[in-house]
Order: C-alpha cells, then sequence, then structure tokens
C-alpha cells in the first residue's frame, strides 16, 4: 500500500514528505524529551553556557523552549516515514551521535540526518552545515565525524488546515512539507574537510562548520539504491494531487 504522505518529482529527482499532524506531535513530544533548555538555565546564559551543559539548542528561547530539537525532528520524522527505519529516540545527556542506523555490506552504518528551515548559501560554500569546531569553553575543540552519512532535509512550509502558510509554529498548524536534498559521506566530506570549514551564519558565534552545497549530494533515490535501501511505496507523481496533496503543487 503507498503512502500518500509521499512524493516524488522524477524531473529533479527530488522527494518530499508531509507531515500530518500525528507526525507533528510525534516531534513536539520527542522535542520535550531531548530539549534541555530549561534544565540548563533557560534564558540565564550563565548558567546555560557553560561547558557541562551540553546542546541548550543555538534557536531556542524562553518563547520556543524546543524550537532547535523539534525542528531537527522534522527531518528525522520525515526520513522515518520515507524509509521505516527506527528512529534513534533515546534520551542521553550528551545527545545522540546519529539517528538511524542501517545495514549495508554486513556491517552497521550510522547516519545523521540534518534539517534546516532556512536555505540558502553560507558564507560562500555551501547550503548545510555540520558543527566543525568550538572555542566557548577553552582551546578550540575539532568535533569527530561520527557518522557514516549525513542527509539534509529542509522543511519549506508549515501549514494549517486550509493550507494557509504560517510563519513560525503554533497551535493551527497541521501540516509540514520536508524537502529530503540528499546525502553525502563521510568519507567524501573528509577528503576536503578543511576547504568546507567556514564561519558560523551567527555573528557572534564562537564556533565555526563544515559546509556542504545541495549540488554535491547524492539524491535519495540514488543513494537509497547505492546503500540497499528499501523505502516506503508512493503514487506516482501525477496521482497525488488528487489528494493531500492538492493545492499544494507550489511547493513541490
Amino acid at each position: 500500500m503507498s503512502d500518500d504522505r509521499i512524493i516524488h518529482n522524477p524531473d529533479t529527482g527530488i522527494t518530499y514528505v508531509m507531515l500530518g499532524i500525528d507526525d507533528i506531535l510525534k516531534c513536539v513530544k520527542l522535542s520535550g524529551d531531548f530539549s534541555k533548555f530549561e534544565a540548563w538555565g533557560g534564558n540565564d546564559a550563565s548558567k546555560r553556557d557553560n561547558a557541562e551543559n551540553y546542546g541548550a539548542g543555538i534557536l531556542n528561547n524562553s518563547k520556543d523552549t524546543r524550537k532547535t530539537e523539534r525542528q531537527g525532528l522534522y527531518g528525522e520524522v520525515a526520513f522515518n516515514i520515507l524509509t521505516g527505519l527506527p528512529m534513534d529516540e533515546v534520551v542521553r545527556e550528551k545527545g545522540n551521535d546519529w539517528d538511524f542506523t542501517y545495514s549495508f555490506k554486513n556491517t552497521y552504518r550510522h547516519l545523521d540526518v540534518k534539517n534546516t528551515g532556512s536555505f540558502r548559501d553560507r558564507c560562500g560554500k555551501g547550503e548545510f552545515m555540520i558543527k566543525n569546531s568550538d572555542w566557548r569553553y577553552g582551546p578550540k575543540k575539532i568535533y569527530p565525524l561520527k557518522s557514516d552519512a549525513y542527509f539534509f532535509t529542509h522543511h519549506l512550509v508549515l501549514l494549517d488546515n486550509s493550507n494557509q502558510k504560517h510563519e513560525l509554529f503554533g497551535p493551527k498548524v497541521s501540516k509540514i512539507i520536508v524537502k529530503m536534498n540528499g546525502a553525502i559521506s563521510k568519507k567524501r566530506i573528509e577528503s576536503n574537510r578543511e576547504e568546507r570549514v567556514g564561519p558560523s551564519p551567527i555573528s557572534w558565534a564562537k564556533w565555526d562548520n563544515i559546509y556542504v552545497r545541495d549540488s554535491e549530494l547524492v539524491r535519495p533515490m540514488d543513494f537509497f539504491r547505492q546503500v540497499g535501501l528499501k523505502i516506503t511505496s508512493f503514487l506516482p507523481y501525477e496521482e497525488c494531487f488528487n489528494g493531500i496533496w492538492k493545492g499544494l503543487e507550489q511547493y513541490v
């Protein structure tokens, strides 16, 4: 049976996933489990910005204490819908090193999903980023790449039941369209890691990032074929617009 939340454009090679209300509530619930913002000082930066208080969430604030985690989960839940692979939902003090595990050539491989809400070229090096190093708490610390592959997504739009667009997340949001851009291997990133490093787009940040261009990603269906991952079946592109995607052609 086909999952009508998935749509694949054969002309562009891009796949999209629509998160419905149950998927969104899952993101909300898990973001509450994962968020450390309130536990680690909230808006009190002297408590929150401490080396021991890992991952308070750069987007989080007193009005939306789970934004960082929730937005990341949009991509993870979409990937789960598309592949059927179980998400790593274990709450760990230091966060998770990867989101999914899959088998390839008789070994287990790890994959990290990186979702963004702002798709733009950053410092001329690429649209997507992975943290490279941090010097907020002392000498510069370079982070190792712990996943075998990185899969990048972009949540395009938040919609209500009438398909009206919302700029901010709120109780009326009942649909979120996630663009599944594609994947890149750790090996490829490491081959020219130094060239990829650039400053954070946040002016006051004391860290830098590894940047990845959308144009160098292996598109979703090609990636899944390469690693032998089966995906959830979906309807032909033209048929999708008779159902839940009706009126949303402008986004896909």
